[in-house]
């Protein structure tokens, strides 16, 4: 029976075995870096590709509403326009009955009167009756 001790890797030779994990360890952060950086990449052609898609859309829309009568860019320019409160008044005295009736006097969209009035219209008198279709605007 030999009794030869089996030798333990000396210090050099522990620091040579951490250099190569280090060293492999180091080459796996490289690849990992490298396959993100190209999926970013992908990703970014895909989303340059989507983005010209959309704006070759909107180009085409934009150029079919400027073929479109005057009228439906009207429409389309309704809900930005403001009115007064004495414009509302006016509409009412002149036999509109409800919001949808006032708009149409006055060429904007009802959820514009309905915002006048909730905002101003006690201070102008304007009151109203009923529900949904007995509605009606009135002044006192």
């Amino acid at each position: 029976m030999s009794t030869e001790p089996t030798s333990a890797p000396s210090a050099i030779e522990q620091i040579e075995i951490l250099e190569r994990e280090i060293a492999d360890r180091q080459d796996q952060i490289r690849q990992l870096k490298r396959r993100a950086l190209q999926e970013l990449h992908a990703r970014l052609k895909e989303t340059r590709s989507l983005v010209l898609e959309l704006e070759n859309a909107i180009k085409k829309y934009a150029d079919e509403i400027q073929g479109k009568t005057p009228e439906i860019v009207k429409d389309l320019n309704k809900s930005r326009t403001s009115i007064t409160i004495e414009q509302v008044v006016a509409a009412i005295r002149n036999g509109a009955k409800n919001y949808r009736q006032v708009a149409d006097k006055l060429g904007v969209s009802a959820a514009t009167v309905t915002k006048k009035i909730k905002a101003e219209g006690e201070k102008a008198g304007i009151d109203s009756i009923g529900e949904r279709s007995s509605f009606e605007l009135f002044l006192r």
